[in-house]
């Protein structure tokens, strides 16, 4: 019994919460090797890129077989919206962590056939709902709706620190539906329902009160952020 109470206290906890998928760092040569013409602005173009560790959830907020967001975020309510999540031990993923972990070393420019995933837009399933949308690691629903994220050592004049990374389901978008598409918009604008939120975390992290948090979300980012 003492020795298995030894082993016990001597195992290294997990390096991620249960709801998040570790991504192993390194150096990474990732991007839109040959950006068609006037796509520039839009594409992280083919660079090297250094990670560290991080985690990452395996689905899209608010989380596994919960309903899709009915609204996106608009750039005036991503302050208020992080502040939220830094509460609750998580964080933003940087355009560079959403790139590699949808890409994977390969530099796919799709996690996964757009026919696997959800395309409805006007009555999606629940989140998860198409076990097919995943990518090699574990990670789900990819593609679907973009994700606003840091936009870290990226360059993207007028962008303000943040973009929407990523492709979308739909067909009639501005920017390319590839792993290396980003697109911004003005703080004046409304919330548009393709931008949508993935959730980061440092290793170490722990469930703390995301699980609540996630489960209680109401629906809307807007109805979230407008209560008290």
């Amino acid at each position: 019994m003492t020795s298995q109470l030894l082993l016990l206290a001597c195992t290294d906890p997990p390096p991620c919460p249960n709801d998040m998928v570790l991504i192993e760092g390194g150096r990474f040569e990732l991007g839109e090797a040959s950006p068609r013409p006037g796509h520039k602005a839009l594409v992280v173009e083919k660079r090297s890129v250094v990670l560290d560790d991080f985690c990452i959830a395996s689905h899209p907020f608010p989380g596994k077989d919960l309903r899709w967001p009915s609204d996106g975020l608009s750039r005036s309510m991503l302050p208020a919206f992080e502040a939220q999540v830094k509460a609750r031990g998580r964080r933003a993923c940087t355009v560079e962590e959403l790139m590699l972990a949808s890409a994977g070393p390969e530099n796919r420019p799709l996690a996964a056939p757009r026919s696997a995933c959800e395309t409805r837009d006007d009555e999606p399933k629940p989140i998860g709902s198409h076990p097919e949308c995943r990518t090699p690691t574990g990670i789900y629903d990819f593609g679907v709706r973009s994700s606003w994220a840091h936009l870290g050592p990226l360059d993207f004049p007028r962008y303000e620190g943040w973009a929407s990374w990523g492709p979308t389901w739909r067909d009639d978008t501005f920017y390319p539906p590839t792993n290396f598409a980003v697109h911004s918009h003005d703080g004046a604008e409304a919330a548009y329902l393709d931008d949508g939120w993935r959730t980061c975390a440092d290793l170490g992290a722990d469930e703390g009160e995301w699980p609540a948090f996630a489960q209680a979300f109401p629906g809307s980012f807007a109805d979230l952020l407008d209560s008290p």
